[in-house]
């Protein structure tokens, strides 16, 4: 199985990249899940609520030097996170986007699309949406609590379909208890 491969000599490593640090929040509002792998939190961004970012280490740069066990880890914490999102924002559908053109590791943008956007940006990447229609949908459309929510949601669903044993033996921690 190939090694994880580091970044092209003209790219910014991970931990001096200002975006890396964004994305790793820590703050207890947008921290999600954390099990020391795979970490969730809410984009600091929420023009579209519920908005969400799914890291794995940052020694990892691609999904294709993981081994089986790992991508399917990945994908399919990926996938439990965006059915919780989805439940819990009443989301019309989601979008997952693995880029890492500009924090080079893998992560996921994990983005809930709504009846309520106005089309052309509804069918397009959530991204391309203009500043001045982002700080409208915040201050409109601003969900409190959302984190909780997405929290007891993902504790919920992992106790009912937990991941297989195969793919590491870890279980999602359920941040809600005090």
């Amino acid at each position: 199985m190939p090694k994880a491969q580091s970044p092209k000599p003209n790219t910014p490593t991970v931990t001096t990249n200002p975006l890396y640090s964004a994305m790793r929040s820590s703050e207890a509002d947008s921290l999600i899940f954390d099990d020391g792998w795979l970490r969730l939190v809410l984009s600091e961004d929420q023009y579209l609520p519920g908005y969400s970012i799914l890291h794995a280490p940052k020694e990892v740069f691609d999904l294709h030097v993981l081994d089986s066990s790992r991508q399917a880890r990945f994908l399919g914490f990926m996938a439990q996170a965006g059915a919780a999102i989805l439940a819990e924002t009443g989301a019309r559908r989601m979008n997952y986007l693995i880029q890492g053109n500009l924090a080079p590791y893998l992560h996921v943008h994990i983005v809930p699309r709504f009846d309520w956007e106005d089309s052309p940006w509804r069918e397009g990447p959530a991204a391309l949406y203009p500043e001045e229609l982002r700080i409208d949908m915040r201050a409109t459309k601003a969900m409190p609590g959302v984190s909780e929510r997405l929290r007891r949601a993902l504790a919920r669903n992992s106790a009912e379909n937990p991941m297989p044993e195969w793919i590491d033996g870890s279980t999602l921690v359920d941040r809600t208890s005090p």
